[in-house]
Order: C-alpha cells, then structure tokens, then sequence
C-alpha cells in the first residue's frame, strides 16, 4: 500500500496527536482492536502506521540567532498488505471508513461527506521501496 501524506490544518495538531494516542494499548503501540480503525480485523494487512510527521528541531535555527521557519505538519499513513492497494484501500474504507474520517478530517482539504477511497487514492505518494514475497 503507497504511503499517504497530507498536511495537517494549522491548529488542529493536537487533536490529532490526542485522537491517534487513543488508539493505543501502550505509547507507540496500536491497539489491533482500538475503535477508531480495528487494524486487527483485517487479515491482508499486514502492518499500518498512522505517524504526526513534523520536524522537532526547526528550534535549533533559533539558538543560532536565525528566523524560526514556519514547516509545516503532515499526517503519513503508512501500511503493507497482501494484494492490490487498491482493494485494501477499498476494504480499510468500507469497514474503518469512520474512523479514518475522523483522522483526516485534521488535514488540509478533507471533505468528511466526499468519497474517502477518492480521496486517500488521489492523496498518495509513489513508494520508495517495495517488497514482495512469495505466496505461502
């Protein structure tokens, strides 16, 4: 599956950062059966990531007397499943299409009423690495 990222709207970082930490059993660690998005109930998935990309030391620039860039935030959403992306994006949207309309409606442009595979699928990035396996 292609990863996705899209930029997080300017405010809305900390609810997205509290909502995705509800999907924890522990920091750092989904819940494979959380209620957002159940990654656990879907077997061709093998692993998802939803991470906050931003950049920690943009601080740093300060200390040496320059301007503080303003960077934006994305939000990356990352997996790895059997078959077609496609059909996994598909199956993520039928089944967990609320709680991924929860998530995304921190980013820039989302349209909660729109079409969600529409939307990931238009929103993804082309991978940099790929691996596949053999069947069995």
């Amino acid at each position: 599956m292609p990863a996705q990222a899209d930029r997080v709207t300017p405010g809305r970082e900390r609810s997205l950062r509290e909502l995705l930490a509800t999907m924890n059993a522990q920091p750092g660690m989904a819940d494979p059966a959380n209620a957002v998005v159940p990654f656990g109930q879907f077997e061709r998935l093998h692993f998802a990531r939803l991470a906050v990309l931003d950049d920690p030391t943009v601080g740093d620039i300060e200390a040496h007397a320059g301007p503080r860039p303003s960077l934006p935030v994305y939000l990356a959403f990352i997996g790895s499943c059997d078959g077609p992306a496609s059909e996994c994006i598909k199956e993520l949207a039928l089944r967990a299409g609320t709680g991924l309309r929860r998530i995304f409606t921190h980013c820039d442009g989302f349209d909660a009423q729109g079409d969600l595979v529409a939307w990931v699928q238009a929103h993804q990035r082309p991978l940099a690495a790929n691996y596949i396996n053999w069947v069995g």
